[in-house]
């Protein structure tokens, strides 16, 4: 069965861990000022392509 052959049980505790501990974080005034500027320069993987020359 897919759940048992592909682990899905033990890949969605890691993945509620990973995005628990980066929830919990508090990044710094300079941290929140470098994720905004890298926002800000580029799409990223999953975001809908706001080119129109296509």
């Amino acid at each position: 069965m897919f759940i048992d052959d592909w682990d899905v049980a033990w890949r969605l505790a890691r993945a509620r861990h990973v995005i628990s501990v980066a929830l919990d974080a508090q990044p710094s005034e300079a941290e929140n000022a470098e994720i905004d500027a890298l926002c800000e320069q580029g799409r990223f993987c999953g975001s809908p392509s706001t080119d129109q020359s296509a």
